[in-house]
C-alpha cells in the first residue's frame, strides 16, 4: 500500500542546490480555506454575529489612505518601534478607516529586512497575505476603500505563501544516506540535531537482525538549503516509529524549526510539504489535511505509530523525513510515506508522536 521511497531514481539532488524554492500554486478554494481559518482565529470575528457586523461596518467606513510622506514616515516609525506585532497594528488601522498602499507595505518590509528586523518584515507580509485572502474570499468583509484594478492585481499577483516558505526553508536539510538512499530532515535543536525518518539513514532490516550492524556508526551527508554540506552521523534511532536523530559536529549556527501541535490539525487545514523529491532539492508543495487519524492498519504500516496525518500534498521518493507545515510555519508532522500508485495520498507522523519519542529517548 505505501512506499517509503529509499531508492534514488533520477539524479543527484545536490546538482540542484541553487534552485529557487518552488511553491506550488494553490487555487481559489484553498485560498478561501486560508481566509476562513484566519477569521476563526480572529477573536473579534469569532465572538458573535453582532461583532461581525460591527467590524464589517468599520471596514466599509470612509477610508483615508496616508499620502503625505510625513504621515507615511510616522506610520513606518511606529511599526519599527512598537512592541505590538505589525500585522495587528495594520489591522487596527484598517478598522479605524485607514489603509496603506501595497507598494508602501512591500517597501517597508524590504527596508525592515535589510535592517535586520526580519520578524517585523514577516509580520507585514503576514498582513498582506491576510488582506489578499480577504479580497479573494467574496465575503461581506472587504478591505476599506476602493482599489483600482492595478492595486488589486498587485495583491492578487503575490505569492501568499512565500512568508511560510522563507520561514521554514533554513530548518530543512537534504540527506544522502547509505546505499544511495536520500531524503530530508529537520533541525530541532541549536546543537545541530536533525530529526528524520530512520529508513533514510539505516537499513532497518539489518538493524533489526544484526548486532554488528547496530554497533556501527553510520555516516550521512547533510546539505543545507544554502548549499553548504556537512558530515553527519546517526546518533540514535527508534525503528518502531521510523525515527532517527542525526548530529552535525560543526562550528556553525543552525535554524531549528518551530514545532506545532498536531492534535489541533483538522481536515481541510492547508499545509505545505518540504523535501527533496526525486533529488529536486528544497521543493515545496501545497495541499490540505485529508485525514487526521489514518490508522496503521488502513495503510498496512508496521511499527508502533498508531495513527498518521494524511495529506494530498505531492509526496514522492525523497520527501521522507521532511516537514509538514501549517500556515503559521510550524511543523505538525514528518512526511514518511505515500500511496502506491495513488496521486495525492501522502502520510506523515504526527508531531505530537514525534515529540513523545524525542522526550522518551532523551534526544
Amino acid at each position: 500500500m505505501i512506499k517509503k521511497g529509499p531508492e534514488r531514481l533520477i539524479i543527484n539532488s545536490h546538482s540542484q542546490k541553487n534552485e529557487v524554492i518552488a511553491v506550488e500554486k494553490l487555487g481559489f478554494f484553498v485560498v478561501r480555506a486560508m481566509f476562513l481559518r484566519r477569521l476563526l482565529k480572529t477573536p473579534q470575528i469569532s465572538s458573535s454575529v453582532g461583532t461581525m457586523r460591527t467590524i464589517s461596518s468599520s471596514l466599509h467606513a470612509t477610508s483615508s489612505t496616508p499620502s503625505s510622506p510625513a504621515l507615511k514616515r510616522k506610520i513606518f516609525a511606529n511599526l519599527k518601534s512598537s512592541e505590538k506585532p505589525c500585522d495587528d497594528l495594520l489591522r487596527d488601522m484598517e478598522e479605524q478607516g485607514f489603509e496603506v498602499a501595497p507598494n508602501d507595505l512591500t517597501r517597508w518590509a524590504n527596508l525592515l529586512e535589510k535592517k535586520g528586523q526580519e520578524e517585523k518584515a514577516l509580520e507585514i507580509l503576514s498582513f498582506m497575505d491576510w488582506k489578499c485572502c480577504l479580497m479573494m474570499s467574496k465575503s461581506v468583509l472587504r478591505p476599506a476603500g476602493n482599489y483600482s484594478s492595478k492595486s488589486d492585481s498587485e495583491y492578487l499577483g503575490r505569492s501568499t505563501f512565500r512568508r511560510i516558505a522563507k520561514k521554514i526553508a533554513p530548518s530543512v536539510v537534504n540527506i544522502d544516506g547509505p546505499n544511495n538512499c536520500y531524503g530530508s530532515g529537520i533541525f530541532f535543536g541549536e546543537e545541530g540535531k536533525i530529526i528524520t525518518c530512520a529508513h533514510i539513514v539505516l537499513n532497518l532490516h539489518k538493524f533489526a537482525k544484526s548486532p554488528v550492524y547496530r554497533s556501527k556508526q553510520m555516516e550521512v551527508k547533510i546539505t543545507l538549503n544554502c548549499g553548504k554540506t556537512f558530515r553527519g552521523f546517526v546518533a540514535d534511532c527508534d525503528p518502531e516509529y521510523d525515527l532517527a536523530v542525526v548530529k552535525i559536529e560543526a562550528p556553525s549556527s543552525f535554524s531549528p524549526a518551530k514545532f506545532g501541535i498536531s492534535k489541533d490539525a483538522a481536515v481541510g487545514d492547508m499545509v505545505l510539504s518540504v523535501g527533496n523529491p526525486f533529488g529536486f532539492a528544497d521543493s515545496f508543495s501545497g495541499g490540505i489535511i485529508s485525514c487526521v487519524n489514518r490508522s496503521k492498519k488502513e495503510i498496512m504500516a508496521a511499527g508502533n505509530c498508531q495513527f498518521y496525518l494524511q495529506t494530498d500534498c505531492a509526496l514522492n521518493e525523497g520527501n521522507s523525513g521532511g516537514p509538514l507545515v501549517n500556515l503559521d510555519g510550524e511543523v505538525i508532522g514528518i512526511n514518511c510515506a505515500f500511496g502506491d500508485g495513488d496521486v495525492g495520498v501522502g502520510f506523515a507522523i504526527p508531531i505530537d508522536t514525534v515529540l513523545k519519542v524525542i522526550k522518551e529517548r532523551n534526544w
